[in-house]
């Protein structure tokens, strides 16, 4: 069925006032501006929460057939939690990943993730929502609790309202377990454990992180991650220019096959208190 992208929206603001209140969150918000509170959008669509403007996102089902799906969580504040009514998700993939296949009614799929799930047309045909809801678990934020919403109907009937019945909040847990199709050995964990202890880490250096006046900056290797959108890193790799700026905090890995390791840094979860995926497994699968 192809990929199904989920997003909140900001429609409030214009993109330059969003990137100046997020480098001023702080004073703000206490963190990035959170989005407007009223829809997540299903491959940019919804209905509002009076369902009196937009539209939903229709999407066949053919009974007896299994249908792909490649989920995305593109939002930049959501973790979300998805599900197709009266059916069941097969997991195979997690963010690129072959896994051992898994069911599950929910899956909860954070900022930036990626899923692929199959769903089997075997239930009575009609219409189903499906869903994307915030998972307020995540988060302290009580926010798009209208969610998004799509229907799904199977081939041969007429598109309607569905009257379905969604599943429980699985809440803010991944699915479990987890296993890689193909088994990957990275080496004994003890190196790493006897050399994370020797590791002399600094990061509270005043004026790395902000310029002390509450102006909040990613910081990667102890300085602030600027990307410039219109000139991507990849472009320099292309060009085979290697006069990248400082600031795009490229990491070249000299050797193949030995632990390398990252820290993430942040000063005080409370004064940034940002869901992101960005995790040591994922820096590991990163750097594998």
């Amino acid at each position: 069925m192809g990929p199904l992208t989920l997003s909140d929206w900001y429609y409030t603001y214009t993109s330059t006032q969003l990137d100046i209140q997020d480098f001023d969150g702080a004073n703000y918000f206490g963190g990035q501006p959170p989005p407007n509170p009223t829809n997540i959008l299903i491959n940019g669509t919804n209905m509002n929460a009076a369902q009196t403007t937009g539209k939903y996102l229709r999407a066949p089902l053919t009974k007896g057939k299994k249908h792909l799906l490649r989920l995305i969580n593109s939002s930049v504040y959501s973790a979300m939690t998805v599900s197709l009514d009266g059916h069941q998700m097969q997991i195979l993939t997690a963010d690129f990943v072959p896994v051992q296949p898994i069911m599950v009614n929910t899956l909860m799929i954070n900022i930036g993730q990626r899923y692929e799930v199959v769903i089997n047309a075997n239930q009575a045909p009609g219409n189903y929502w499906f869903r994307a809801q915030v998972e307020t678990g995540c988060t302290n934020d009580d926010l798009n609790s209208n969610g998004g919403l799509a229907i799904f109907t199977y081939t041969g009937v007429k598109v309607a309202t569905p009257t379905t019945t969604g599943y429980s909040d699985g809440g803010c847990v991944e699915p479990s377990p987890l296993t890689p199709w193909v088994p990957n050995t990275v080496g004994s964990s003890a190196a790493f454990i006897a050399q994370s202890k020797a590791l002399d880490v600094q990061i509270l250096i005043p004026g790395v992180t902000t310029n002390n006046q509450n102006i909040i900056t990613w910081g990667v290797n102890t300085s602030a991650l600027h990307v410039m959108w219109n000139k991507p890193i990849m472009s320099y790799v292309m060009e085979g220019n290697n006069s990248w700026p400082s600031t795009e905090n490229l990491i070249e890995l000299v050797n193949e096959g030995v632990w390398t390791f990252w820290i993430i840094q942040e000063i005080d979860p409370q004064l940034a208190p940002v869901a992101h995926p960005v995790s040591a497994v994922h820096v590991l699968h990163l750097l594998l």
